[in-house]
């Protein structure tokens, strides 16, 4: 079984104000750093590449496989992550969101969470979907809460509207993200510290879309448009092949049939989820699962993830285990 390791941004603060990486989205630097060390001393870190040759066309991979891949495209990949792969000759697969990229628009995901952070309004009345909600803003907490319940409600809407939504929350909160607001954590990598890492050797660089939306929710001309466009201008801006793709969200119901054909018609090779699990001989090469490693825990819990050990103690909880035993029968 491969495990492939999710990250999305690094940070170099142990502590952030408001409600800024509370779900510990970016990991601190020198936690990465720990892991690495534990990864090249138990494990061998292989490249996308390598495991899709070994799908392919059936070579062999070393022992104790494991691949590291990072979402979305922030600036602390180069400034933060980087150096520590270059130091520890670690490959790495970055997906990125190319309008993030060429500085069209931040991520919504983080557009909410600065609005919701940064916000001196103490509760919020929004129509989402056609359905009024109220939301306490009065503590971090509550906060907290409504990023997360927001998000989940944004989620299941069409892309569009969900678009519309966000700026609508934005103008109501008083608060914006822009990409001259100066807050280092959400900021994109540019296509000159993406040529410097590729060139490196040691970075390979994949499609996240164009906007980052969820594609079961988007249209058919949209679903091509993002696979398309997004590989031809990471194609465009770095003359390599871009062969790798990253769902947004990446959950069962994020993705669908139509969208894995286009994946196949744009010529992509693969496709990562964000579905936990590791991949094994029979695994769908366009639903390769991930582990996703936060900001929290320690090198212990890390090493849990990787053995599958957390998973299972996590399955025998919820009764998962027992289950899948019993279908056997």
């Amino acid at each position: 079984m491969v495990p492939i390791l999710l990250y999305h941004g690094f940070t170099d603060k142990s502590r952030h104000d408001g409600i800024e990486n509370y779900h510990g989205k970016h990991l601190y630097i020198k936690r990465f750093e720990e892991q690495l060390i534990y990864l090249k001393k138990n494990y061998n870190i292989i490249s996308l590449a390598q495991l899709m040759a070994f799908y392919v066309e059936g070579k062999p991979l070393p022992r104790h496989p494991v691949l590291i891949t990072i979402d979305d495209g922030y600036r602390s990949n180069y400034s933060l992550a980087f150096p520590v792969l270059k130091e520890h000759q670690a490959p790495a697969c970055i997906f990125v969101a190319t309008d993030f990229i060429d500085q069209k628009s931040c991520l919504w995901v983080d557009r909410l969470e600065y609005a919701f952070s940064k916000t001196e309004k103490t509760s919020l009345g929004l129509d989402l979907g056609g359905q009024k909600h109220h939301f306490d803003l009065n503590s971090m907490q509550a906060r907290k809460e409504t990023d997360k319940r927001v998000k989940s409600i944004l989620k299941a809407m069409p892309s569009v509207e969900a678009a519309r939504a966000v700026d609508g929350i934005e103008e109501q909160a008083q608060q914006a993200l822009s990409m001259a607001a100066g807050d280092e954590i959400y900021a994109p990598l540019s296509w000159e510290q993406i040529r410097e890492m590729q060139a490196s050797g040691f970075v390979t660089i994949g499609s996240h879309t164009c906007s980052h939306p969820i594609l079961a929710h988007c249209p058919e001309e949209k679903i091509k448009s993002e696979l398309a466009q997004s590989r031809r201008r990471i194609e465009e801006k770095t003359q390599v092949p871009c062969d790798y793709f990253s769902y947004p969200n990446g959950q069962k119901g994020d993705f669908n049939n139509a969208v894995k054909a286009q994946l196949i018609a744009s010529g992509y090779k693969c496709a990562l989820t964000t579905m936990i699990g590791t991949n094994g001989l029979k695994t769908d090469h366009y639903e390769l699962k991930r582990l996703n490693i936060h900001n929290s825990g320690d090198l212990g819990g890390f090493k849990r993830s990787l053995s599958g050990f957390g998973r299972f103690l996590r399955a025998i909880k919820n009764g998962s285990f027992f289950r899948a035993q019993l279908a056997q029968y």
